[in-house]
């Protein structure tokens, strides 16, 4: 949750360093390998429906937040607002 308040920054961080711990950790000559993973997953977690929120606020523009919603429901029911 503090993630979201501080604009995904931990996210992003957990998700560089999940890499970058999973490089070092493959070969089984440092431990850790399942920790690295872990912070891969919940970076993860966090930022990609944050991405997918962001594109569809982006691209709909929408006045208030009941016509985004409104529009999010109708994009995923192939509903037309004719």
């Amino acid at each position: 949750m503090g993630s979201w308040c501080l604009f995904g920054i931990p996210s992003i961080v957990a998700i560089v360093l999940g890499h970058v711990a999973t490089r070092k950790t493959k070969q089984g000559i440092r431990p850790g390998h399942g920790m690295a993973v872990a912070g891969l997953v919940l970076g993860y977690i966090v930022v990609v429906p944050a991405l997918i929120v962001s594109v569809f606020f982006i691209l709909m523009r929408p006045a208030t937040v009941a016509e985004w919603v409104n529009n999010v429901f109708m994009l995923l029911t192939g509903i037309s607002n004719s």
